[in-house]
């Protein structure tokens, strides 16, 4: 496995690491963990993080699949070379 190589696995990692961190943020919010309901201004901040995560969410999945497809056309073009 070559340096590119390397760095598309990576990529996929992060990606997929990230994704599950703004997936547990939202999950967190989507709970009912956010007190005080829209006196305290909770709700439209709640809201807020909650688009800016499915957003994030919607890149990394962008950004994961990139990474997969361009490692397994690497591999293929590999497989082709013999």
């Amino acid at each position: 496995m070559g340096e590119r190589d390397h760095d598309f696995v990576r990529k996929a990692a992060e990606a997929l690491s990230n994704l599950n961190i703004f997936a547990a943020i939202e999950t967190i919010l989507e709970g009912g963990h956010v007190m005080g309901g829209a006196t305290n201004g909770g709700i439209a901040a709640k809201a807020k993080i909650i688009a800016i995560c499915k957003a994030e969410r919607r890149r990394q999945i962008r950004i994961f699949d990139l990474a997969k497809q361009s490692a397994e056309r690497r591999a293929e073009m590999d497989r082709q070379d013999g």
